[in-house]
């Protein structure tokens, strides 16, 4: 196998850097409810498998806003971890690792916090100098539930409702990254 030559070092580089930007964008665009964000991380004929869904991306935002509307999902956060990232030319593939807290309505009323281990396995496909996923499978390797955490009236650390941003994905508005990613 030839050695690269660092022009091609250096492109590498930056796609990997756009790519992190993407998933990063999900996780983003996913806890703060910015479904049009969302739907650019995907190329619209990307093929998407969540469990919940397995179609065509351009179906997929709707049906997730949707449910966690309907369910009345009000938290999430979702982290992403380690990440391999295999690219050649315009395409690649990647496994990422990601822990995703969900708060959900339990039966009697009250919330559960649903805790996830899954990973993202992903093709990649960069078009006209854009990378998006152009496939995308869960695994999910683990789930916990979990009764409600304590709520912010109970405070930690002088922290609570009165005096932060508690269970509002749109806090950030007007924040610079929130106003950089909406370009």
């Amino acid at each position: 196998m030839a050695a690269l030559s660092s022009a091609d070092k250096l492109a590498e580089v930056y796609a990997r850097e756009e790519i992190r930007d993407v998933l990063a964008r999900y996780c983003h665009a996913i806890d703060r409810r910015q479904w049009d964000g969302l739907a650019t991380v995907f190329w619209p004929d990307a093929h998407v498998e969540y469990g919940l869904y397995d179609d065509l991306a351009e179906g997929f935002v709707p049906v997730i806003r949707a449910l966690y509307e309907e369910l009345r999902i009000d938290i999430t956060q979702h982290f992403i971890g380690n990440s391999i990232l295999r690219l050649t030319g315009g395409v690649g593939c990647g496994e990422t690792y990601v822990h995703a807290l969900h708060r959900v309505p339990a039966e009697d009323g009250t919330f559960q916090d649903l805790l996830m281990g899954s990973r993202y396995l992903d093709e990649f496909t960069c078009r006209d100098g854009e990378w998006r996923i152009s496939a995308r499978k869960v695994a999910f390797d683990w789930l916990r539930l979990l009764p409600d955490s304590p709520g912010w009236d109970i405070g930690a650390f002088g922290i609570n409702a009165e005096t932060a941003y508690i269970g509002c994905p749109l806090a950030d508005a007007g924040a610079a990254i929130t106003n950089a990613l909406g370009r």
